[in-house]
C-alpha cells in the first residue's frame, strides 16, 4: 500500500484493531478522518468500550506537540444524548484548569456537533486551542480534534482543519469503511 494512502485513513485503521479483537464476530463502529496530511500514531487504547487514537505530524512526539489529532470512541456503556450534552460536560471541565477559556459553536445538528476553543494563562498549561466534532453514531458517541498550541491559529489552516472535521463520518464494517475510502479517495478505488 502506498505511504500517501496509509494516512488517508488513519483513524479507520487504527481504531478497527483494537474492537475487532474484542468483537471479531461483529462490524466494528469508528469515525472515518479522511486526512491526506502525513501524520503518525502515537498513542492507542482502548478498554473494550471506549477507544482513543492519537496523531501528530511526522518530526512531532507526543511529549512535545504543537499539533495533535485525536479520535475517540467514547464510553458505549453510557447513556445515548444529544452531542451538544456531551460537549456541555467537555465545557466544564476545560472551564476547571483556570486561565481564559473562549468557546463557540459552530454547527450544530440532532446527531452532531462541530465547536471550537482555546484556553490562554492557564496554570501550567501552554496556550492552545482545539476545534473538534462530536457526532452520534448508533452504537456510540465519537469524537474527533484538532488541538494546536500557540495562539492565534492561523486563518488558513482553520479552514483546512474544519473542512477535515467536517468530512469526517462514523462507518461501521468493511463495506461501510470502503465507500468512504472511496467517495473521499477516488484514486484508490478498488478495481473490479
Amino acid at each position: 500500500m502506498p505511504r500517501s494512502f496509509q494516512r488517508l485513513f488513519l483513524a479507520l485503521v487504527a481504531l478497527v484493531p483494537f474492537v475487532a479483537g474484542c468483537q471479531a464476530t461483529q462490524d466494528v463502529e469508528t469515525l472515518f478522518l479522511p486526512d491526506r496530511e502525513d501524520w503518525k500514531r502515537v498513542h492507542a487504547a482502548d478498554d473494550g468500550h471506549q477507544t482513543v487514537v492519537e496523531f501528530v505530524p511526522q518530526g512531532q512526539e507526543l511529549a512535545a506537540w504543537r499539533e495533535l489529532i485525536t479520535v475517540q470512541g467514547l464510553d458505549d456503556r453510557r447513556p445515548r444524548e444529544a452531542p451538544t450534552k456531551t460537549m456541555g460536560a467537555l465545557r466544564d471541565a476545560m472551564r476547571a484548569r483556570g486561565g481564559k477559556l473562549e468557546w463557540s459553536v459552530i454547527e450544530e445538528s440532532a446527531d452532531s456537533v462541530l465547536y471550537e476553543w482555546t484556553l490562554a494563562g492557564a496554570p501550567g498549561i501552554e496556550d492552545q486551542g482545539e476545534l473538534a466534532r462530536l457526532v452520534l453514531g448508533k452504537d456510540a458517541m465519537h469524537r474527533a480534534a484538532y488541538a494546536y498550541k500557540g495562539l492565534p491559529l492561523a486563518p488558513e489552516r482553520r479552514a483546512d482543519r474544519l473542512a477535515l472535521l467536517r468530512n469526517a463520518r462514523v462507518v461501521k464494517g468493511a463495506k461501510e469503511a470502503q465507500a468512504a475510502i472511496e467517495e473521499f479517495f477516488p484514486e484508490y478505488r478498488k478495481s473490479p
